[in-house]
C-alpha cells in the first residue's frame, strides 16, 4: 500500500541531516539505523526554533530543560511531527512527536519503537541516544508537555502515542510522566492497545519484564475494564501469541496471561477474521510459552478447538512445520 505520509503531512522535500549529533565512536545496535544514515523531514513552514529544538532532542543534545523553554519561548513548536527517513531517500516519511522521539529506549534496543525508511526502502528501528540522566529526561518531557506539547500525538505511520512507546521503551519514568498527566487517552484511535505486549527482536533484559508488569498494573488501577479491549479483530491474548515468540520467560507470559484473565481478557475468544482462537496463533506465530499457559488453563475442548476453516491448533502447527521445514530446504 501507499505509505507516503505526505497524504497526513506536507513534509518538506529537502531533508534536514542529522549527521554529528552522535559520537561516531558509539556503536549503533545490530540492526538499527544510527543518526548519520538519517535526515529529518519538518512540515512546510517549520520556524528555525522548531528544527533547532527537535535536533536537540532527537540528538541528546540539551543539557538544562530551560533551555528546551526557551525555544518554545522563541516560538518552537513543541507538538512538531518530526519526519524521520534515509538519507536521500524518496520511500515512506515516519514522523513522530516531540514527546515520542524524546522517550529513551530502555529495552536494550530489543523493542523496535522508532522507526525509519532506509535508503534501500527497508523499515529499521532507530537508534536513537539517551539522555545523560533519567531526570533530565522528565525535565525535558515535562518542559515539552507545558510548552503545549499534546500528550496524546499519534505518529505518523505507527499510530502510537507517547504513552505506547513509554511502555515499549520500557521507560518506568517517561511512563510516570504520562499516566498523570491530565487529559492522557488510555484508548486511543488506531490499531494499538495500550496493554498489549511489545514484540522483541530477543530476550529483553531481565529487568524489561518487571517493569512491563509494574506499567500493565498501574494501567488496570486507572481503568480495570482494559484487559477486555481489542485491536485490529484481536484480543490481548491473541497479541500475546503474536509477539512474545518465546522471547518472554514463561514466569513472565503466566503473571501477564493472569493479570489480563483476572481483569476480563477471554482466554478463548476468536479473532474477527477467520475465527482462530489464542491456541491457534500460539502454533502460527510460534509462541511456545503462550501456548503452555493455555494448555494448562483450558479444558480440552478449548485447546482443541476449530476455526472457520475446520483446523485445530494442531493442524495450523503442522501446516506452519511443514511450511519452515520446506522453506531452510
Amino acid at each position: 500500500d501507499d505509505r507516503d505520509s505526505d497524504d497526513h503531512y506536507p513534509y518538506e522535500k529537502e531533508g534536514c541531516l542529522l549527521v554529528g549529533l552522535v559520537d561516531p565512536a558509539v556503536p549503533v545496535a545490530d540492526g538499527y539505523i544510527g543518526l548519520d544514515e538519517l535526515e529529518a523531514r519538518f512540515p512546510e513552514g517549520t520556524s528555525d526554533a522548531t528544527r533547532e529544538l527537535s535536533r536537540w532532542i532527537i540528538g541528546r543534545r540539551f543539557t538544562d530543560a530551560r533551555q528546551v523553554t526557551d525555544l518554545i519561548e522563541q516560538d518552537a513548536d513543541p507538538d512538531v511531527i518530526t519526519g524521520l527517513v534515509g538519507r536521500g531517500s524518496s520511500g515512506a516519511v515516519y514522523g513522530y512527536s516531540l514527546l515520542a522521539i524524546a522517550i529513551d529506549n530502555k529495552s536494550g534496543y530489543t523493542i523496535r519503537t522508532v522507526k525509519a525508511e532506509d535508503s534501500h526502502a527497508v523499515i529499521r528501528p532507530v537508534a536513537l541516544p539517551q539522555w545523560s540522566s533519567d531526570e533530565l529526561q522528565a525535565a525535558v518531557l515535562t518542559a515539552l508537555l507545558d510548552g503545549g506539547a499534546n500528550p496524546n500525538a499519534a505518529a505518523d505511520e505507527t499510530e502510537q502515542t507517547p504513552l505506547h512507546l513509554a511502555i515499549a521503551c520500557g521507560n518506568q519514568k517517561a511512563f510516570e510522566l504520562l499516566i498523570e498527566r491530565p487529559g492522557i487517552d488510555l484508548r486511543p484511535p488506531g490499531p494499538h492497545m495500550v496493554m498489549e505486549l511489545p514484540r522483541p527482536l530477543r530476550p529483553p533484559p531481565p529487568e524489561y519484564p518487571q517493569v512491563l508488569m509494574s506499567m500493565y498494573e498501574r494501567l488496570i488501577q486507572d481503568d480495570p475494564t482494559l484487559p477486555t479491549e481489542e485491536g485490529s479483530g484481536c484480543s490481548l491474548v491473541h497479541k500475546a501469541a503474536i509477539n512474545s515468540n518465546g522471547h518472554y520467560p514463561q514466569s513472565f507470559i503466566d503473571s501477564y496471561l493472569d493479570l489480563i484473565a483476572a481483569n476480563g481478557a477471554d482466554m478463548t475468544a476468536v479473532d474477527a477474521g477467520f475465527g482462530e482462537t489464542p491456541m491457534h496463533y500460539a502454533a502460527e506465530y510460534g509462541s511456545p510459552y503462550v501456548a503452555d499457559y493455555l494448555c494448562r488453563k483450558l479444558p480440552a475442548d478449548q485447546i482443541n478447538r476449530r476455526d472457520n476453516s475446520g483446523d485445530t491448533p494442531l493442524d495450523t502447527a503442522a501446516f506452519e512445520l511443514d511450511r519452515c521445514t520446506r522453506e531452510v530446504q
